[in-house]
């Protein structure tokens, strides 16, 4: 089947890769709706323009099953706009004559930002928030252990010699 964009299940897929695409195209001779399908992956804002037409087209933005969000409906050949900010997912824009079935050639401008999650949001205060100074915990001095030192053994002093008892030495003779 003719990927054509005439039903919302053979609608032309937009790749949102640049902050903002531009596409011509025509409605109103062979089928009254255009369908473009996009995806967001993330929280973003979205603007839709339809512009340059050459005679009355609006503009819807329904999400991933047909419903519609927003739509813009001005009078005769006045541009067309829809912003809004949407989560993440599949959506679908219906570009479509009125109730005539004047054809029409457009340039449909989709342009798409992501938003910066809540959680990230940065905290504005008008006086600084007090940080607590953390307190040192002390930490207990090593109490010195004794080294085991070793006492030198006592020299021994010599034992008298029995020649040398009572301060006289002894010689060789008899004695008397």
């Amino acid at each position: 089947m003719l990927n054509n964009g005439n039903t919302l299940r053979t609608a032309l897929r937009i790749n949102l890769t640049d902050p903002s695409s531009s596409l011509l195209g025509n409605v109103g001779d062979k089928s009254r709706s255009k369908f473009y399908q996009f995806s967001l992956s993330n929280r973003s804002s979205l603007t839709l323009t339809l512009s340059r037409l050459k005679a009355n087209a609006d503009i819807e933005l329904l999400d991933f099953s047909g419903q519609r969000l927003q739509q813009s409906r001005n009078p005769r050949r006045r541009d067309e706009s829809i912003g809004s900010s949407l989560n993440s997912g599949v959506y679908y824009i219906r570009v479509f004559t009125g109730n005539n079935r004047t054809k029409t050639r457009y340039q449909l401008t989709v342009a798409s930002a992501d938003l910066v999650p809540a959680t990230q949001t940065p905290i504005v205060s008008p006086s600084p928030i007090p940080v607590p100074i953390p307190v040192p915990i002390p930490t207990p001095t090593p109490v010195p252990i004794p080294t085991p030192t070793t006492v030198p053994a006592p020299t021994p002093t010599p034992a008298p010699s029995p020649d040398s008892i009572g301060g006289v030495a002894a010689t060789g003779g008899t004695a008397p």
